[in-house]
């Protein structure tokens, strides 16, 4: 008997009414699995997916964790021996094993977010703001003007593809995917370029519009004539006609078997396709009411490769209005035109020629690429100065106001001569044109950003460090629309208009001293 008068078998009934201590808590959860295990045993399931203490962090199958919890939810008909459950135990959060999230199934769009986690390289990235895509000076090589064709397309019902490389029509317009796979096409370049930025338009194509889209490149002529043998067994004609096909829509087997054919001659010959721009780096269609034009640089510089063909990928279907590649041509003079000393213009883009860099004052019209591009007649003006003197009491020429523009030959030449070009621009011609050449064939060896960084940076300096050989200032006459000004030098071009004024175009016609 104890001070408080009880006995011995008076105390030990009370201690066994006693609540379960919170560290007997373990206990409870093994008993309760145990006799769930013993049960599931008998019903056939699994026993490799039942957690034990052992392997609590692993993933449950869905059969386990729907049966699971329906039994743990019941009342205390598994708890043994123990009784009714305490109070504090009837919050089943302070005892329930945790288990991790299951792991998530890699599909084509959410294995974009998994790399970006795991900070890979990706092959290109969006420009936000347009004054940072700096590739918008360069060419854009996907251009009827330049030879660019649509080589295989599998469904073109609604509006035709062709209609990418032309902003003055409706784009590209697929029907509605019903069977197994994508829409895709096959552009064909007529030079090889090399790539260095993308512009995605979808204006007009609120209700079109493709959620996802890829974009591959290869380097490879053969394609051509793999379409071709395909595309005549499928269509059962008797010749083969200039434009490669003919059906409007290709049902999956169709499309499967050109696309096999392609895809083991590029196996056959190590070229295989390159993905320039992931399937899942914008969601276009969230984003179609806040943004319609995507700018991407390409970031990856083992991507700076010369490319004939490029492949455009819409999951699964939809439409895309425009579409612009910009880049630089490789030149491919043979070994004759170099001998026989030919003449050609050596600053046109088919040739390799390429804008790098230019400052003006304010844009009017067109653009200084625009100055080496015969299609584009309107070439580039300016605006008039808004800090012009009211009264003109001395030329222009002598201030100090310059509108640059630094030009990439795609050759090594020796230049004859220039024509100026002034177009309809004849009240608008600025007062003089001053010519630079330069040849320095270190600089022709990196890549168009690095020669742009190069030249930006000079041009900042109050003392440039790149000698550049000055020509003699020329003047504009207006009684003739084409001027020829005569010189025999080297390469590189840098022009500068001054003050203002307008520029059809600029013509240098040399021979090729070397590639």
């Amino acid at each position: 008997m104890n001070e408080r008068g009880e006995t011995n078998d008076e105390k030990k009934k009370e201690k066994q009414q006693e609540p379960v201590n919170i560290e007997d808590a373990s206990y409870v959860r093994k008993r309760k699995r145990k006799d769930n295990k013993e049960e599931k045993k008998n019903k056939g399931f699994d026993n490799e997916n039942i957690s034990t203490d052992e392997d609590l962090n692993h993933n449950y199958n869905n059969n386990y964790n729907n049966d699971y919890n329906n039994n743990y939810n019941n009342d205390t008909d598994n708890i043994g021996d123990y009784g009714d459950e305490p109070e504090y135990y009837q919050n089943e959060t302070m005892y329930r094993p945790m288990r991790k999230k299951r792991k998530k199934f890699f599909n084509l769009f959410n294995i974009f977010n998994w790399i970006k986690k795991k900070n890979v390289n990706m092959p290109s990235k969006e420009i936000e703001c347009i004054s940072d895509a700096s590739f918008l000076n360069f060419n854009n090589v996907l251009c009827k003007n330049f030879g660019a064709k649509v080589l295989f397309v599998t469904d073109e019902s609604i509006s035709l593809s062709e209609n990418l490389m032309n902003t003055d029509k409706l784009g590209w317009i697929t029907r509605r995917r019903r069977d197994v796979g994508h829409e895709w096409l096959i552009l064909r370049l007529k030079f090889p370029c090399i790539i260095y930025g993308i512009e995605l338009d979808f204006d007009n194509m609120e209700d079109d519009i493709c959620p996802h889209l890829s974009i591959e490149v290869v380097e490879n002529y053969k394609i051509d004539d793999i379409i071709k043998e395909e595309e005549f067994i499928i269509t059962e004609t008797e010749e083969k006609s200039h434009n490669v096909f003919k059906k409007d829509s290709y049902n999956f087997l169709e499309s499967y078997k050109i696309d096999k054919s392609i895809s083991d001659l590029l196996e056959n010959e190590k070229t295989p396709w390159m993905e320039l721009l992931q399937a899942d780096c914008v969601d276009f269609l969230t984003c179609v009411k806040k943004k319609k034009v995507y700018f991407f640089e390409v970031n990856d510089s083992s991507l700076f490769k010369p490319w004939t063909h490029i492949r455009i990928n819409l999951y699964p279907d939809g439409g895309l209005n425009n579409i612009k590649f910009y880049g630089e041509f490789i030149s491919l003079f043979k070994k004759h035109t170099i001998l026989s000393k030919q003449k050609i213009f050596l600053n046109k883009p088919e040739n390799g020629c390429t804008l790098i860099y230019y400052k003006c004052n304010d844009t009017h019209k067109g653009h200084p690429k625009y100055l080496i591009d015969s299609y584009q007649i309107e070439g580039f003006c300016t605006k008039r100065l808004v800090d012009r003197p009211p009264i003109i009491l001395r030329t222009l020429a002598s201030n100090s106001i310059n509108n640059v523009a630094i030009f990439k030959f795609g050759v090594r030449g020796i230049i004859e001569n220039f024509t100026i070009d002034i177009g309809e621009y004849k009240m608008d011609h600025p007062e003089a044109i001053q010519i630079y050449l330069l040849d320095c064939f270190d600089i022709l060896t990196l890549d168009l950003f690095e020669q742009q960084k190069i030249f930006e940076e000079d041009e900042k300096l109050e003392n440039p460090k790149i000698d550049w050989f000055q020509l003699p200032l020329y003047k504009i006459n207006t009684l003739q629309k084409k001027s020829f000004y005569n010189f025999n030098l080297l390469e590189r071009n840098y022009t500068v208009m001054d003050p203002d004024g307008g520029i059809s175009q600029v013509n240098v016609i040399g021979t090729v001293l070397t590639t």
